[in-house]
């Protein structure tokens, strides 16, 4: 296999070709027994939208560590030596490594404001992961139901993380301004799951329970299909860009919309998390809110817009709105269209292998902890390996649920958003709506395959090391990085382009310079030329 892959390595002398090539690098990997599963590509975190950075990644531990080692993560796990394991030491026990920092220097950050953010932000992704994880092996925990977890029996843990039955769900939005009369619920019941009573009698209506059962993320898809229809005058929560007549009363929808969502989460006392990330992702309400206060907005530049909107692909409420901040207070636009490389090394590197590297350290954590404590794990069949894996990912849990990564309130009080002022909707306001919608756009119906763009890099140059060799050819592990950021940053490009239904180069230049601020260009073509040299 190694023999044929030089071949087709020298028979590379066109793009065609080297595209060729890493197909078969990839395909080859199954013989020779190299580890590969895009199933990371497809689980995203969250049913209800994309939850981004979440990605189930399931690749050779080796090419996971370099990640790491590139990146500089790093978890003091001596540091909590004789401490409780509880999240405010994990918190100051972890750290985003000298990269992350680097990225921050570029973007003109508070490297220390930011750490903060994205190690909040990574610890939730392994919090939300584990109760995803919970949902789908409902059945194999319901056997071990009865026993302790962290002083809490798992029966209670399901308490926790699952509403009991379908009556619980609708109730939740019984409680703010009567959405539901209690013959309203039952014929809601009766419409959605066959049967008023409290069981379940179909596969069809069982399979929509599994589905809408788990407390966190759940009430955001409730709340738009059923609260909204409430008023006709504040029916619209999210109406695409083209269809909005009066800008005005759609901004005044949203906010009246967020009050009432608000309003019912804290009643119905579940981690508000998933649910506020959920609306902010799909009305961007934040970000308009946020950019609407800078007066600079109204006289921005027209190819600075999809610039602004691109910052829509960094996940975290918190980093997205200081990258806000940053562009508005530093007036530093002209520097922006060479530094989106930079937002998605951030996005598809640091943030998601972060939160595999966090979540990697705490299971090592907990299984030592359980070994310690004289845990039976002898003799295990693949079932009890199964559960024994729950039990730990149950444990992590338990550990770091303490936190709430948003929480309405704190989140406006920290960026001083005043969501009961009112909103001047600017020509600047609308034009970045319109781009921040496309953006959205682009990353529902792309983002994963950005992300498969970037693991394709690391794979060709990981598993076809020996063809490297062979050709007496070096590479980097940073410049595999450099070019598969870059390529994804350059398919993005593509994307928004074709979205937008504009083939201008303007738009194009601003979203990606070729001469990409965090990479070094000459680097850059000496890896390509791998591809191309005979």
């Amino acid at each position: 296999m190694i023999l044929i892959l030089s071949i087709l390595l020298k028979l590379a002398c066109n793009r065609k070709v080297a595209f060729q090539l890493k197909r078969s690098v990839r395909e080859g990997l199954k013989e020779i027994s190299i580890k590969y599963s895009k199933k990371w590509v497809y689980s995203l975190l969250g049913r209800r939208g994309i939850f981004l950075h979440s990605l189930d990644i399931n690749i050779d531990e080796s090419l996971k560590a370099q990640v790491y080692q590139y990146a500089g993560f790093e978890f003091l796990d001596s540091s909590l030596l004789n401490k409780e394991l509880n999240y405010e030491n994990i918190f100051k026990a972890i750290d985003p490594g000298s990269e992350f920092r680097q990225v921050c220097n570029d973007l003109e950050l508070d490297i220390d404001i930011a750490v903060d953010h994205i190690k909040k932000y990574v610890l939730y992704l392994v919090i939300e992961e584990v109760r995803t994880l919970i949902c789908a092996n409902k059945g194999a925990l319901r056997k071990i139901k009865d026993e302790d977890i962290k002083n809490q029996k798992i029966q209670d843990l399901f308490n926790e993380v699952f509403f009991k039955t379908p009556r619980d769900l609708f109730n939740t939005l019984s409680y703010i301004d009567g959405y539901f009369t209690p013959e309203q619920i039952e014929s809601k019941l009766d419409n959605e799951y066959g049967n008023p009573s409290e069981k379940i009698s179909t596969a069809e209506s069982q399979k929509k329970w599994e589905r809408s059962s788990k407390k966190t993320g759940s009430f955001y898809s409730l709340y738009v299909r059923y609260a909204t229809r409430k008023s006709r005058k504040s029916r619209s929560l999210v109406k695409p860009f083209n269809k909005i007549t009066d800008f005005n009363q759609e901004i005044l929808n949203k906010k009246e919309h967020f009050h009432r969502f608000n309003d019912s989460i804290k009643v119905a006392d579940v981690d508000p998390s998933l649910d506020l990330w959920s609306f902010d992702y799909n009305t961007y309400l934040f970000m308009l809110q946020k950019i609407s206060g800078y007066k600079e907005l109204q006289n921005l530049k027209g190819e600075y817009f999809p610039i602004l909107a691109s910052l829509s692909i960094v996940g975290d409420i918190r980093l997205k709105l200081c990258l806000v901040e940053t562009l508005f207070n530093t007036s530093s636009w002209r520097y922006w269209e060479t530094k989106i490389s930079n937002i998605f090394l951030l996005s598809i590197v640091i943030i998601p292998f972060f939160k595999e590297y966090i979540k990697d350290k705490l299971m090592e954590l907990v299984n030592k902890s359980m070994l310690e404590t004289n845990y039976v794990i002898s003799d295990f069949n693949k079932s009890e390996v199964k559960l024994h894996n729950l039990r730990k990912q149950m444990c992590v849990y338990q550990i770091l649920k303490t936190e709430h990564c948003y929480e309405a309130e704190s989140l406006a009080s920290e960026f001083n958003i005043d969501f009961k002022s009112n909103v001047e909707v600017t020509d600047g306001l609308i034009n970045a709506w319109k781009h921040i919608e496309n953006v959205k756009s682009t990353i529902d119906k792309d983002f994963k395959d950005l992300f498969a763009i970037f693991l394709d890099s690391l794979l060709f140059q990981h598993s076809a090391a020996d063809v490297m060799k062979q050709e007496e050819l070096t590479i980097d592990f940073k410049d595999a990085i450099a070019i598969g950021v870059h390529q994804a940053t350059d398919e993005y490009r593509s994307l928004i382009i074709k979205h937008s239904n504009k083939n201008n180069t303007n738009i194009s230049q601003s979203i990606l310079e070729m001469h990409s601020g965090k990479f070094d260009e000459e680097k850059i073509k000496c890896y390509r030329s791998l591809n191309i040299r005979e």
